[in-house]
């Protein structure tokens, strides 16, 4: 269905998977990387039988093409809804990045994207979808223990994703996708401002309970619950700023186009 969108959805692919480094192929070996030795995006671990090193743009493509592009029915899935898939699939192999698709779509979330996912992604209000799928991805990042290592590109990356995936559903009406771009961009910046102040609020938690009056291991658990709470929120303060910046971005990009 958007076999097309795949250069498209590959430029943004590479983006993060590469950046500017095109004459090398971005070649990378980060000791916190649980991928080892990585270029074009394409890792030593998921691909041993692959000559990394001498690895080549269009080897590389191939490789996109067959082993998560095609797996994640990249090319039967809605304009949107195929970026999502396929980037979640890239950065977290394509069972993770099916099922944050399908928990988007409220279907099974069985991470093999068959007919029943097909059907529910066509069927779909893309956009409640786009931001449904990329929520569940983010939410499943945010509790990985390598999150405070790589937690801001994560955010980045996903909030990006979910701003250009939103973008390409209406690429033909650009004027009326940039105010979409725009009132998403003010709705994500409100929502983190909201929860910015609500972080304090667990603090105030407990009413005209005396904490004092608390058995001291009742004292310590709660407090440990309002740290977490206040915890949570910061997270998702952080990421929805990030998220108003990417849709801004997003908005900026075709304004300059148009």
């Amino acid at each position: 269905m958007t076999q097309a969108n795949f250069p498209a959805i590959m430029d943004k692919v590479f983006e993060y998977e590469v950046g500017p480094d095109w004459r090398t192929g971005g070649l990378v070996d980060h000791p916190k990387d649980p991928g080892g030795l990585t270029r074009w995006g394409i890792a030593s671990r998921s691909h041993p039988g692959v000559d990394i090193r001498n690895l080549t743009k269009a080897g590389a493509l191939k490789i996109y093409e067959r082993d998560y592009w095609k797996p994640c029915a990249g090319p039967d899935l809605p304009i949107g809804l195929d970026l999502v898939a396929m980037d979640g699939s890239v950065n977290s192999g394509v069972k993770r990045g099916v099922k944050w698709l399908q928990r988007g779509l409220k279907v099974k979330a069985d991470g093999v994207a068959g007919p029943q996912t097909i059907a529910a992604a066509k069927a779909a209000p893309v956009h409640t979808a786009i931001k449904a799928a990329t929520a569940a991805r983010m939410g499943f990042l945010q509790g990985l223990r390598t999150f405070s290592t790589f937690g801001r590109g994560w955010s980045r990356r996903v909030a990006d994703v979910e701003a250009t995936a939103i973008a390409m559903t209406s690429a033909t009406i650009p004027k009326l996708v940039r105010e979409v771009l725009v009132v998403e961009s003010r709705t994500a910046n409100t929502t983190a401002k909201a929860q910015n102040q609500a972080t304090a609020a667990p603090a105030a938690a407990g009413g005209g309970v005396a904490f004092t009056d608390l058995p001291t291991p009742a004292l310590i658990a709660l407090v440990a619950l309002l740290g977490l709470a206040a915890f949570i929120l910061w997270r998702k303060a952080s990421h929805n700023r990030e998220r108003a910046k990417a849709y801004q971005r997003a908005a900026e990009r075709i304004g300059v186009n148009t």
